[in-house]
This record gives C-alpha cells, sequence and structure tokens, in this order.
C-alpha cells in the first residue's frame, strides 16, 4: 500500500489496492503509511487519495516516527480542504509531534489563516497546549509575526496572554523581544491592548 504514495497520480491507485485487499495501515520505516504519503503529493490528488483512504476505514491519527499524524501534515502544507476532512472524520486535533506541536501550532508558526481559523472551530480545541518548549500557538504566532493570526487567537476568550514558555516568557514579551528585528509595533500593542480588555473585564466583573 505504501506505493499509492509515490504514484504519479495517488487518486488512482489506492482503489485498485483496495480491491486487491491491500492494507492501508502498513507503515514503512519512516513510520508512514498511505495516508501519510499521499499528503506529501499535490493537493488535490492528495484530497482525492485521503478521501479514499478514510473511507477505507484507514487510523486518521496514526503517527509517524517523527509522532506526526495526517493533521500535522495537511497543517504544514497548507491543505484546508483535507484539515475539513480529516476532522470531520475524527483525526485528532490535539495530537502532538515529537516536538510537542499541534496542527495549530504549525498553522500558526506559518500564517495559514485558513487552517487555524478551522481548527479554532472545533470545540475540542486545546488553545494554550505548549509544545516542548513551553510555546503554546499564540507564543508561536507572535514569534513567526503573524498579526492576523494573533487576532483570530485572540478573538477565543481562553486565549491565555500570561502563558509562560520554559524560558518564562509570555507572548507580549516575545513581541517586545522581538519589536526591533521586526519592526512590528503592531503586535505589542494588540497584545497589550486585550490584556488591558480584560483586566477592565475583570474589575467590572468583580464589581
Amino acid at each position: 500500500m505504501k506505493l499509492s504514495g509515490q504514484f504519479k497520480d495517488p487518486a488512482v491507485l489506492p482503489p485498485i489496492l483496495l480491491d486487491c485487499g491491500a492494507d492501508p495501515s502498513l507503515q514503512n520505516d519512516r513510520g508512514e503509511t498511505a495516508l501519510h504519503e499521499a499528503l506529501e503529493r499535490d493537493a488535490q490528488g492528495s484530497l482525492d487519495a485521503v478521501t479514499l483512504l478514510a473511507s477505507a476505514g484507514t487510523d486518521l491519527s496514526r503517527c509517524t516516527t517523527y509522532r506526526e499524524t495526517p493533521l500535522h501534515l495537511a497543517a504544514r502544507k497548507n491543505r484546508p480542504s483535507t484539515i475539513a476532512m480529516l476532522l470531520n472524520n475524527g483525526a485528532a486535533p490535539n495530537a502532538q509531534d515529537l516536538r510537542g506541536n499541534t496542527a495549530l501550532h504549525l498553522a500558526a508558526g506559518k500564517g495559514y489563516h485558513e487552517v487555524v481559523c478551522l481548527l479554532l472551530a472545533r470545540p475540542n480545541i486545546e488553545l494554550n497546549a505548549p509544545n516542548k518548549e513551553g510555546l503554546t500557538p499564540l507564543h508561536i504566532a507572535v514569534e513567526s509575526g503573524f498579526i492576523k493570526v494573533v487576532r483570530m487567537l485572540l478573538q477565543a476568550d481562553t486565549c491565555d496572554l500570561t502563558a509562560r514558555t520554559k524560558m518564562s516568557l509570555t507572548p507580549l514579551d516575545l513581541a517586545q523581544q522581538d519589536y526591533r528585528r521586526r519592526s512590528q509595533p503592531e503586535m505589542s500593542h494588540v497584545l497589550t491592548q486585550e490584556l488591558e480588555r480584560r483586566r477592565s473585564h475583570d474589575t467590572i466583573t468583580q464589581c
């Protein structure tokens, strides 16, 4: 079944192999299944193959040796249609790779707005999940300089602006550290403004 991911048109070979009784859960020496390999191909071809493999009962959360699930690959390659299909078929949205990154970490770090939007729409998304360095998706978006993604994350009241990394840095600390290098004073302003808004809201609520 691994050959399906290496076929020029990944939408063609899987049906033939599945009809012959191939096991779509077989993994190569990197821990990749046919689903992982299909995701490495062009967007439309991989979507067709992924749809077929999912309907065949393939484990959508199977990890590679690097702990990458198909959702991680789709997020890294900015495949919103594939992301939606995987999520709608039960893929685990909060799975972490070897570095502790979720699909949301990867999308936030690349500025993939549509993928971020799809992930944030999941009711069980762990918005503040830290990776191995203690970085949340908000930390990652701030550090990468994607102001639009930062705004999207902050729309969720559960987004933790005070979360600290292993180096004890908040998202605002990162924004201020990167100010001169990235010339994005707007990042610090947006975070500071949201912190003040939440503090004001808490004060009014207590009254």
